[in-house]
């Protein structure tokens, strides 16, 4: 199979499939899609972590096929392909950026995910911690631990909408602002010592 997004070549090939590989175990410690990056369009280009040279093909963008209809279907969860197009700007774009990465609300959550940060005097301290939201306030709150990062995600795609983080702040609540439309999204937190809530809206 050439799964090498339009490249035609092993080394497209190889880049895409191992940069799948990062964008599922990502997803693996609960990280969702993001615009840019390894957990957006960035993991067909893996292989900048390896090489110093940059190939300057036009590859086209991915993007997830968003049908209006109302009833789910396999074909409505698969990857739609843009065709190529805009060559200049796909030029300077892989030229001049680096795509594997990971965005920052999925590094905060790697930084304080559980399976990566141990954190062994809250448990031998038996303190109980919790995170709850509330739907009629639209509060977060934490109990014996400070919230780190708020995501608001699409259920369907696990698109990231948007996010708040906390990283230097001591932050045990936190109220989603009353403009923001919350139905068909799923939150996600995260505190400091890796307790997540998973929650649809």
């Amino acid at each position: 199979m050439d799964d090498s997004n339009y490249r035609h070549t092993y080394g497209g090939c190889y880049a895409t499939t191992i940069g799948s590989v990062c964008h599922e175990l990502g997803h693996i410690f609960d990280l969702g899609h993001t615009a840019d990056g390894i957990m957006g369009t960035g993991f067909d280009y893996i292989n900048r972590v390896f090489t110093l040279v940059r190939n300057t093909e036009d590859l086209p963008d991915r993007v997830v096929n968003r049908t209006t209809s109302t009833k789910a279907s396999m074909n409505s969860k698969l990857t739609a392909i843009k065709r190529p197009g805009e060559f200049l700007r796909k030029y300077q774009q892989q030229k001049e950026s680096d795509m594997t990465y990971f965005a920052d609300n999925c590094a905060i959550t790697l930084q304080l995910h559980k399976w990566f940060n141990h954190n062994p005097s809250i448990n031998n301290n038996n303190c109980d911690t919790k995170l709850s939201f509330n739907f009629i306030t639209r509060f977060v709150t934490s109990v014996n631990s400070f919230i780190k990062l708020v995501e608001l995600r699409e259920k369907c795609y696990g698109m990231l909408k948007m996010y708040w983080s906390f990283l230097n702040s001591a932050t045990d609540s936190f109220q989603i602002p009353a403009n923001v439309d919350l139905a068909g999204l799923t939150l996600f937190v995260i505190d400091s010592v890796g307790n997540i809530l998973k929650q649809d809206l």
